[in-house]
C-alpha cells in the first residue's frame, strides 16, 4: 500500500528555475550564492601557482571598480575604461591576453613582479560588460589556452547569475 502525502504544487516556471539553478550549482561546485564574486577569486587563485593576484573589477558607468581580490594590495582600485589593459580590455569588448607586460604601452604597474596578465571579460545574459576578471602572474608568458578557458567558464557562470541577484536585488558584490 503506498502512502501518499500533500506536496506544494509548483508552476512550470517554478520547476523549470529550480531546474536551472540545480545544473548551475553541478556545474560549478566552486560558486558560493551568498558571495559569487569573492568564491570565484578564490577559485580561481587556488587554480594555478602561476596566478600570483587575482581580482574582479565591476564595471560601473565608465569606469572600473575594484571587486574582491587575494594577492598583494593595489592602488588600481578605479580604472577609467580605455585605460591600461583592464580599461583596454571593455574599450574594446574583447578579452586580453598579455604575455609580456613590459613590452605593453599602457600597462598599469601594480607590481615590479608582474610579467603577464590575463583580463577575461563578464557579460550578463544580455551580452552588456558588467565586469572582468584581472589575473596577474609573475611569469612570463603564463596564461595559454587552458587557463584561458578556466577563467572563461568562470566569467560564463558569473554573467549568466548577474541577472539572478538583480532579479533579487541583490548585487554580485554584496
Amino acid at each position: 500500500m503506498a502512502i501518499l502525502k500533500d506536496f506544494p504544487t509548483l508552476s512550470a516556471s517554478d520547476v523549470m528555475a529550480e531546474s536551472r539553478s540545480l545544473r548551475r550549482s553541478a556545474a560549478a561546485p566552486w560558486y558560493r550564492h551568498a558571495d559569487p564574486l569573492q568564491s570565484a577569486v578564490e577559485h580561481l587563485a587556488a587554480s594555478s601557482p602561476r596566478f600570483n593576484w587575482v581580482g574582479i573589477y565591476v564595471l560601473n558607468g565608465d569606469v572600473l571598480e575594484l571587486g574582491p581580490f587575494i594577492g598583494a594590495p593595489t592602488e588600481h582600485t578605479r580604472i577609467a575604461v580605455g585605460r591600461g589593459v583592464c580599461g583596454t580590455a571593455v574599450a574594446r569588448n574583447a578579452d586580453m591576453n598579455v604575455p609580456d607586460v613590459h613590452d605593453s604601452d599602457n600597462y598599469l604597474a601594480c607590481s615590479l613582479e608582474t610579467r603577464s596578465e590575463l583580463v577575461v571579460l563578464i557579460h550578463d545574459p544580455s551580452g552588456a560588460t558588467v565586469g572582468q576578471i584581472d589575473i596577474d602572474s609573475h611569469t612570463r608568458a603564463a596564461f595559454g589556452p587552458q587557463e584561458e578557458a578556466l577563467v572563461r567558464d568562470v566569467a560564463r557562470v558569473l554573467g549568466e547569475r548577474w541577472a539572478d541577484h538583480a532579479s533579487q536585488g541583490t548585487a554580485l558584490t554584496s
